[in-house]
């Protein structure tokens, strides 16, 4: 797997993975965050075929970064592309200063909760009805930089 920072050349196929997950079209949205320092899309393709099987998507001001997005293309889910994308995107980050990153997550997502919590994140506390198209609570994590 190749893990980077995304481009424009990367739009469709962000686009594209954003509407098998979310339902919804992201495409102008990306376009601005590739565009713009305080964002970071990083993504994970794969070598064989060149295929991008998934994004992360950040917004970061100062120290700090916001997971805007995370996303695997359902077909590519348990062959640890997301979860090393993780890895891979908080490597970057610090390289940049980043020390904190937080994330919201719905409560049932365990398969993400999982993976956040191997990475360190902590669960700070339930947001009530974050996701109220899903009428489900978001839980906030925070992963803080340990490094002296």
């Amino acid at each position: 797997m190749i893990y980077r920072q995304a481009t424009t050349f990367d739009l469709e196929a962000l686009d594209k993975i954003h509407k098998e997950i979310f339902n919804e079209d992201n495409q102008r949205w990306f376009l601005l965050q590739i565009n713009d320092s305080l964002y970071r899309i990083y993504l994970v393709k794969n070598k064989e075929n060149d295929e991008v099987m998934g994004y992360i998507s950040y917004q970061v001001v100062e120290t700090t970064a916001d997971m805007l997005y995370f996303a695997v293309k359902k077909s590519c889910q348990g062959q640890y592309a997301g979860s090393n994308l993780l890895g891979f995107s908080m490597e970057e980050l610090k390289k940049d200063g980043v020390k904190k990153i937080a994330l919201e997550v719905r409560q049932t997502n365990l398969k993400a909760r999982n993976i956040y919590k191997k990475y360190g994140f902590v669960e700070m506390w339930v947001i009530k009805n974050y996701y109220p198209e899903f009428k489900e609570d978001g839980i906030l994590y925070v992963w803080e930089d340990q490094a002296k």
